[in-house]
């Protein structure tokens, strides 16, 4: 029984993890798309002045 809810705890803590590392993956990829749009677009970009 213990060992059972060990593999479970286990499981789901590997679950959470692998899911946190997909979306950091993911959000670094979004923010590497928006500089590479801002490096391509000057008017896209915070310090453009009109």
């Amino acid at each position: 029984m213990i060992a059972k809810l060990k593999m479970r705890l286990m499981w789901i803590t590997f679950e959470i993890s692998n899911e946190v590392i997909g979306f950091a993956r993911d959000k670094t990829i979004i923010l590497a798309k928006n500089r590479e749009m801002r490096g391509s677009y000057p008017h896209f970009h915070k310090d453009w002045e009109a």
